[in-house]
């Protein structure tokens, strides 16, 4: 035992114990968040500032303990993202009378053991794509390595600074909007724009850079500038509303299941391109671990994974508690006499499981180092496994002449493949920094499990005591409650509408089909430019994303995207020696600006969730929008004064 906690200084009783700590508070802040306002923040970079800010005050502290407590920590929050993301559906659709925790644990835990089970073996073929930046494992990885000049530090506090000042003005005191948004109407149809100011948004801008920012653009055309307008047109929808209401709504309701299509069509052809060499990387990964290495040199090789006998036996532990509860839901039909059918199905749900795991675990951990995990659209990959794994059981509808089972089969599995999404694509960044800083492999995927074992018993426990507190809008948990304090569960919304969609034919299928076109067009296109070898690229997964995210959102990135050409353009006509620790300059502040409003971000979770409302600290009236849009304005000319002046100034 001694030794395990003592392995190369990397796991020790203090990291496991902050780890634990940090589990517990940033997975209760990101489920709450989740619930009231459909968003999560990745507590990868606080963490590892909180666990080097911590750690420091103890003797014979090292980065590989602080990479640690990052890694277990993010583990947690991104599992009560998945969960926060789905498990309310059940609630909504009337199929849980009360919040189940126990059913809760079970799936939970399944689909974040998956998650980590399945980003072993594609670890190693993520990480070696030149082609993925990693935006937040690069930023912990530099936090950890503290390798940057003292000047590129002071940049990354000062950036850090800012945008928690900033985001404090937009989210506590709300004297700044967030974004800027004017829609009207334009004869028969509705158009306008809308423009994100968050630091953290316009720090991951600038990291993704351009040629992503392009394809964002793309997708930001074809939904918002394009599709919103002409839906409305075609369809004759009725413009007596507000025009901003009216877009968002249909933009919720119909141009996302068309970014849905993109998304699918964009996910298919990274699996096909990730899965021959992923199952050839299981099936050596026993021959190489067992025979090229010794088991000492195993257990300190940098680049040593968990053992394939404990990836096996956790895997078979996964299989049975998958088992064991689909035979629960539908042991039932044995009942009514009909064995075949309850085997067709019960079948078809654990392999499906196991599935939907690995694709979206692939996914996401592809999009995670593309764009960055706190980008991933985990729900997206709700909805599109929804719509598969419903289409494979809708034969069974005519035959059971009921639609419970099956939605319950069908959420069961998608709540399973989402959790194993949401830890995909920040394990993936962990891995990331563990690489730059040379942590070894085998004990963070071990962290891993632990983050996922010690999530999947409390949040559970967190979200019963929500859902009782404050209620869930949908339910009858919301009933009486005060409606600014009811949880809104958006996400869960949709996955609750389509998943009975389906099922009731009430699914835009035509949005879908538009979506797959468009993707298929797309990615005819990427592949063509890459076969020119052009400089010019278009990334179909990004397409899909920008018709998928909010206006505001992928504004905002394209701006921090702008924010780094400007620069560029700045620095190409300067000194090879000087452009270099410019670059370095502007990545670390750009880090600070992420780092810094993710800090906040949980620092104000703290009185939302004691109150119960995210408007507590407000101190602007209502009828002023307009003070706090130019407010946020002026705030994005700050954030690039600041960036611009980082880069300006003379190497120390």
């Amino acid at each position: 035992m001694a030794k395990i906690l003592h392995a190369n200084a990397e796991i020790t009783l203090k990291s496991v114990a902050l780890s634990l700590i940090l589990v517990a508070l940033l997975a209760t802040a990101n489920a709450y968040l989740a619930l009231k306002a459909g968003l999560t923040i990745s507590a990868s970079i606080p963490a590892a500032i909180i666990s080097l800010a911590i750690l420091s005050r103890f003797k014979g502290s090292t980065r590989f303990e602080s990479n640690i407590v990052q890694t277990a920590a993010s583990t947690g929050e991104a599992l009560a993202a998945g969960m926060a993301f789905t498990l309310p559906a059940f609630m909504i659709l009337g199929l849980w009378g009360e919040f189940d925790t126990y059913h809760s644990m079970m799936l939970s835990w399944v689909g974040g053991m998956l998650g980590v089970l399945f980003v072993v073996p594609l670890r190693k073929l993520i990480l070696a794509d030149t082609r993925l930046i990693f935006p937040e494992g690069r930023v912990i990885g530099n936090i950890l390595k503290g390798e940057a000049d003292a000047g590129s530090l002071v940049e990354m506090i000062q950036a850090s600074l800012l945008a928690a000042m900033i985001s404090f003005l937009q989210l506590g005191w709300q004297v700044a909007a967030e974004y800027y948004a004017v829609w009207f109407k334009f004869g028969s149809t509705i158009t306008g724009i809308s423009l994100g100011f968050s630091p953290a948004l316009l720090g991951a801008g600038y990291i993704i850079g351009m040629r992503v920012a392009v394809s964002l653009l793309v997708g930001l055309c074809l939904g918002w500038i394009i599709g919103v307008p002409v839906f409305i047109l075609l369809n004759q929808v009725g413009l007596q509303q507000d025009a901003a209401l009216i877009a968002q709504e249909v933009w919720q309701a119909n141009i996302r299941c068309m970014g849905v299509g993109v998304l699918f069509v964009g996910g298919f052809a990274t699996i096909i391109a990730l899965l021959a060499p992923a199952v050839k990387d299981v099936c050596l990964l026993k021959k190489k671990q067992n025979k090229t290495l010794s088991p000492r040199r195993r257990s300190l090789s940098a680049e040593a994974d968990l053992s394939f006998r404990v990836l096996v036996f956790l895997f078979i532990l996964c299989l049975a508690i998958i088992s064991y509860y689909f035979y629960q839901i539908e042991s039932a039909l044995l009942h009514y006499g009909q064995p075949l059918i309850f085997l067709a199905i019960f079948l078809l749900s654990v392999m499906f499981v196991i599935c939907f795991g690995y694709i979206a675990t692939a996914i996401c951990g592809y999009i995670a180092g593309l764009i960055g995990s706190s980008l991933n659209p985990v729900s997206s990959i709700s909805i599109m496994i929804i719509i598969v794994s419903a289409v494979f059981l809708f034969p069974f509808q005519a035959v059971l002449n009921s639609n419970d089972w099956l939605i319950v089969i069908v959420m069961s599995m998608t709540t399973i493949a989402t959790c194993s999404a949401a830890i995909a694509g920040d394990t993936m960044q962990d891995l990331k920094a563990g690489q730059m800083i040379g942590a070894t492999p085998w004990v963070m995927q071990l962290m891993m499990v632990i983050g996922v074992s010690v999530a999947a018993l409390l949040i559970p426990q967190v979200l019963n005591v929500l859902f009782k507190a404050y209620g869930v809008a949908g339910t009858a948990s919301a009933i009486g409650k005060d409606s600014a304090s009811v949880l809104a569960a958006p996400q869960a919304g949709l996955i609750a509408m389509l998943a009975k969609g389906v099922f009731t034919g009430e699914l835009h299928w035509s949005m879908v089909s538009i979506g797959v076109i468009m993707g298929c067009v797309c990615l005819g296109i990427e592949k063509k430019l890459l076969a020119i070898e052009s400089n010019w690229q278009l990334s179909t997964v990004a397409v899909g994303m920008g018709i998928y995210l909010p206006f505001a959102t992928t504004t905002a990135l394209i701006i921090g995207a702008y924010f780094n050409v400007v620069i560029g353009r700045k620095l190409a006509v300067c000194s090879n020696g000087f452009k270099q620790a410019a670059e370095q300059r502007a990545m670390m502040y750009a880090s600070g600006l992420i780092a810094g409003s993710a800090v906040m971000g949980l620092v104000l979770a703290v009185p939302f969730i004691a109150y119960g409302n995210t408007d507590i600290l407000r101190i602007i009236p209502a009828g002023y929008e307009f003070l706090t849009q130019i407010a946020g304005c002026l705030s994005v000319m700050v954030i690039f004064y600041g960036m611009y002046r980082a880069v300006d100034r003379k190497k120390v």
